[in-house]
């Protein structure tokens, strides 16, 4: 979780929002970041970062996977004008 609390707030824009919902079997952060979406079939990979954010290792997000894999959660990334991060029991 603090990795992808970590990017909501790194990855925003000046003055941006950040959403944060929990429901029962459901975390979902969201930020408004970036105008562009991210490659969802990329993004939990090792070592991917976008355009934009040449200074990232493109770590976090890989972590992130790996940690919710292990818990038996999966992770998912949407963007509706803002970028929407879930954690959710399998």
């Amino acid at each position: 979780m603090s990795n992808l609390l970590k990017n909501a707030i790194t990855y925003n824009v000046p003055q941006g929002k950040l959403q944060i919902h929990i429901e029962p079997g459901c975390i979902c952060i969201k930020n408004t970041g970036s105008a562009e979406a991210l490659d969802p079939e990329r993004i939990f990979r090792r070592f991917y970062r976008s355009a934009e954010h040449k200074n990232s290792t493109g770590l976090g997000l890989s972590i992130v996977k790996a940690i919710t894999d292990l818990y038996h959660l999966q992770v998912s990334y949407s963007f509706d004008g803002m970028h929407g991060f879930f954690v959710e029991k399998t």
